[in-house]
This record gives C-alpha cells, structure tokens and sequence, in this order.
C-alpha cells in the first residue's frame, strides 16, 4: 500500500473554509496534507483521526523566495508557539494544524 498520495486539488485560492474541511475529512481517512505545489498536493498516510486545520495568507511571501522571509518566520514562530505546526505552504497561502 502506497504512503503517499498526490491529487489536483481545485478549490479556489481564498475558500479557506472548503479547504480546511477538505484536509479534516483528509485526515480522517488517513491522509494529512505535507506539500502544495502547482502539480497538485501531496499528502501522506497517517493513523485516521480529528486533525483541525486553519488557511492563512501571508501577503508579503512569494512563491520566488527561496525560504521564508523575516517576518513570515516569526509569523510561523508564533503559531508554533501557539500549538499550530505548519502543514504545508505555498507563497501566500499557509496550511496549519494542530
């Protein structure tokens, strides 16, 4: 059986909402999001369960910056310290668990 799962996802880029119930009904079946690319996302096999997920915009990041600026990291600090961890991002667009 496969770890790992790569599908288009179609959702609009601000439909956070559909995105975050998306990823919960991802993680129930076993499937937690790890990485967004513009061939799709990828996701990898978990043990099912409860995983809430929240959708950011971080309007400064850029899909051209080679690793997060100044400002997006403390963005990331704060929300880790906070007991979000980041999923998976994508220029502006920031997936969170918890």
């Amino acid at each position: 059986m496969k770890d790992t799962k790569r599908r288009l996802e179609t959702f609009s880029f601000y439909d956070h909402t559909g995105i975050e119930a998306h990823l919960e009904k991802m993680a129930s079946k076993g499937w937690k999001l790890e990485k967004i690319t513009s061939f799709g996302w990828q996701y990898h096999r978990i043990e099912p369960k409860r995983i809430r997920f929240t959708v950011t915009y971080y309007p400064h990041a850029s899909v051209f910056d080679p690793i997060p600026s100044e400002g997006e990291q403390t963005f990331q600090d704060f929300c880790a310290e906070t007991g979000w961890q980041l999923a998976a991002s994508s220029a502006q667009l920031q997936v969170f668990c918890n």
